[in-house]
């Protein structure tokens, strides 16, 4: 009796309703990407992508250090999202202390998904009132495989995804403080979140309709302050650190050219495992447009056309600031993700109309815009599926595996220089040293290339682990022997064809850079953090 009392007060709650459906459709696509890509367990026990085990080691450095640090006790700057570095705290203390970190994670990335699906349905009844229609963008979006890496993936993007969602969902309700503070942990979560801030300030200083009675920047000021606010206090450290107000990644990039992803777009969709889930999703973009002109959305309309057009600027910002590369899957996607599932929201509203209009050519129009989605969303899902489980083999095989074997087998006084950072900072339990300059900030604010060869000189690392495409960077500084090598046959993340080998080099420092004065010359004069510590 009881039992059936709390299942009709369930049913008759929409909230409680719509955060089941969205947890069990979360569980069933993360159950999918971890038990079905087969394999020999990596997709468990490891990341897909080793830049989760970089914000891992920023955890660990905050935890023990009192504040992000990559080497144990130096502060750093190579993390671009420090709320994923905070909310993933609890599942890391649980994690590492079951020896199980990785699932702990994947378990976060997880509720995180089913926030960012909650936060769909709500914003599709916003436009409908209707439950049905909620738990219609629930499946929309559980239908994209990509949607369902992300949930997988133990990295910011759904957190990213869930903020984006409940900021737009708060700003439709005009609830613009609290839109505001949700732009600024979105930004916290990936900094190209600031588009949507800057989307919707935008719209509501010039627009009179998308704001309540009052002067403009009674309206504007709540959802920019915030963000301003959160990224004063992270520029505030950057600053502190290495003197330049981003993270270390946007100066390693900064000689990016959009160009370059216009002639890389096409070989990029044609090699890419995912281009059926890329178009499937365009289609449904464009079905959206052409059905707003014969539906009637009521006083809502206006909001559901300005929510899809800032969600397409945001994607066009990031093509516009993120290089592309010919083979990558996720490792690039996900930077595109987070602005996606709004979309889907208006998707179902675009469904419900033409379901309850019971004209034909709506239901014809609509079915022409759904369709293809699902099926090719579906015709995806068994390569995404296999992707998954490839990319979680490759982190085990080529920085794992690596990292585990030198701490094993060197002592741990001993620098390492590396070019992937995230395993073989988390596990080799050695100094290290990025040669990429994500995680080392005088690499990536070097003058004309010097910082790479000035560490190197300066630190001397014992010991380098890099694909054999580095070569050609250390040997001006080094003269080295191969140790070991770790193959794995096609990197996910290279954008090459072939195997990839990582190469673990001990090293001596050539004598045309032994001496003081020769490392001085080399350096151009620039001071060295690392000069008043002593070599490993």
């Amino acid at each position: 009796m009881f039992l059936s009392k709390w299942i009709g007060r369930w049913w008759q709650n929409d909230v409680a309703v719509l955060t089941t459906t969205a947890l069990l459709g979360s569980i069933v696509c993360a159950a999918l990407m971890l038990l079905c890509g087969g394999g020999n367990g990596a997709a468990f026990w490891d990341f897909p992508l080793d830049d989760a085990w970089i914000h891992m080691v920023y955890v660990r450095g905050w935890l023990t250090s009192g504040y992000p640090s990559y080497n144990p006790g130096v502060a750093e700057s190579g993390f671009s999202s420090p709320l994923w570095l905070i909310v993933t705290m609890p599942a890391f203390l649980i994690g590492n202390a079951l020896g199980a970190l990785p699932l702990w994670i994947k378990y976060t990335s997880v509720v995180f998904g089913a926030v960012t699906a909650l936060g769909v349905a709500r914003l599709t009844m916003h436009f409908t009132g209707n439950r049905r229609d909620g738990i219609m963008a629930q499946v929309l979006l559980f239908l994209s495989p990509l949607f369902a890496f992300s949930m997988a993936s133990a990295m910011e993007v759904t957190l990213a995804a869930a903020a984006i969602v409940f900021a737009l969902l708060k700003w439709m309700q005009q609830r613009i403080w609290q839109a505001g503070c949700l732009l600024a942990l979105a930004a916290l979560a990936r900094p190209e979140a600031v588009c949507v801030a800057m989307g919707i300030g935008v719209v509501s200083g010039v627009w009179p309709r998308f704001r309540p009675a009052g002067k403009w920047w009674g309206h504007v000021l709540p959802l920019v302050v915030p963000v301003l606010v959160a990224f004063s206090i992270w520029g505030g450290y950057n600053v502190a650190v290495t003197g330049y107000p981003l993270p270390n990644t946007f100066y390693v990039k900064a000689g990016f050219s959009p160009m370059n992803n216009l002639q890389l777009i096409k070989p990029f969709l044609q090699s890419s495992v995912l281009p059926l889930t890329f178009w499937g999703t365009a289609v449904l973009t464009i079905g959206i447009f052409l059905n707003f002109r014969v539906f009637n959305t009521g006083t809502q309309r206006p909001f559901a056309l300005i929510l899809v057009a800032i969600c397409i600027v945001s994607i066009t910002a990031v093509f516009a600031s993120r290089p592309l590369l010919p083979n990558i899957t996720f490792y690039q996607y996900r930077y595109y993700i987070p602005f996606v599932p709004p979309l889907f929201a208006v998707g179902a509203v675009m469904v419900s109309n033409a379901v309850l209009s019971k004209r034909l050519f709506k239901i014809i129009l609509t079915g022409m815009a759904v369709l293809p989605f699902v099926v090719t969303c579906i015709a995806a899902y068994p390569a995404q599926l296999n992707s998954y489980q490839s990319h979680c083999e490759e982190v085990r095989t080529v920085h794992t595996l690596p990292a585990k074997f030198i701490r094993d087998h060197y002592p741990n006084d001993h620098t390492l220089a590396v070019e992937g950072a995230g395993a073989m900072a988390f596990f080799s339990q050695k100094y290290v040293v990025d040669l990429n300059g994500l995680n080392t900030h005088t690499i990536a604010h070097s003058v004309k290339g010097t910082g790479l060869l000035c560490t190197l000189a300066v630190t001397s690392p014992r010991l380098v682990a890099v694909p054999s495409t580095w070569h050609r960077f250390i040997t001006p500084v080094f003269r080295i022997h191969a140790t070991q090598v770790f193959t794995y046959p096609q990197s996910n993340f290279t954008g090459t064809e072939g195997p990839l080998h990582l190469h673990i080099y001990e090293t001596t420092l050539k004598s045309a850079v032994g001496r003081q004065k020769d490392r001085e010359l080399l350096c151009n004069s620039q001071p060295s953090p690392f000069s008043g510590r002593s070599k490993g």
